[in-house]
């Protein structure tokens, strides 16, 4: 499925979700996201931060860094 309605997405269901947020948008619409760290600097992730950027407007990013949110035991 993924293969084919996500095509350069198909590596993890993580980038196929960003993928539908942003062509869910409608112009003008906003949207929050959590994303893990990796998506700023893994390589493969690249082409999304730049149809990300292109396709919509970044107001804020905030890194919150570890320890965040309760890790799992």
């Amino acid at each position: 499925f993924l293969r084919k309605h996500y095509r350069g997405r198909h590596y993890d269901l993580y980038a196929a979700f960003l993928e539908l947020t942003i062509r869910l948008m409608e112009p003008g619409a906003r949207t929050s996201m959590i994303c893990q760290q990796s998506f700023l600097t893994i390589q493969r992730y690249e082409q999304l931060r730049r149809e990300l950027l292109e396709r919509a407007k970044i107001l804020t990013v905030v890194h919150l860094g570890p320890g965040a949110f309760a890790s799992r035991a």
